[in-house]
């Protein structure tokens, strides 16, 4: 079975220890690692790790929520500094930060618990967006 495709942004200031440990904790995928944006700060900013998504199966989000799971449970020497992912699907984005689980879109937030949570919005949303094809 083929592994189903990822494109991977990580700031472009991660070193490679960091961008080796974000491809480990997706192995469920096919991982194309791109270089996000450059920032610059005298104070370590967070690691900014951000997936874009069409429709996929549920298959494939269990597999995202495992990953972001494992990448959120990185120890220190691994990843010295706070991860932030980023799943943005058409219109929404959804930000796991910390303890905070939010999707985002132009004109509302929807806050979270858990990661847990917020994937079950993120599939029953994919789950309604196919009802309406």
């Amino acid at each position: 079975m083929q592994k189903p495709h990822l494109d991977i942004y990580v700031s472009a200031e991660a070193s490679d220890d960091e961008k080796a440990t974000v491809v480990e904790a997706f192995d469920g995928f096919n991982v194309s690692l791109q270089k996000g944006e450059y920032r610059f700060s005298e104070t370590p900013l967070t690691l900014a790790v951000s997936v874009f998504l069409n429709v996929v199966s549920n298959a494939v989000y269990d597999l995202l929520k495992a990953g972001v799971k494992k990448l959120r449970s990185q120890p220190k020497s691994k990843i010295p500094r706070k991860v932030e992912c980023r799943i943005r699907r058409f219109q929404t984005e959804y930000i796991i930060s910390d303890n905070v689980f939010v999707a985002r879109t132009n004109t509302e937030e929807k806050f979270f618990s858990s990661v847990d949570d917020l994937f079950d919005d993120l599939v029953s949303t994919n789950d309604k967006d196919q009802t309406t094809l």
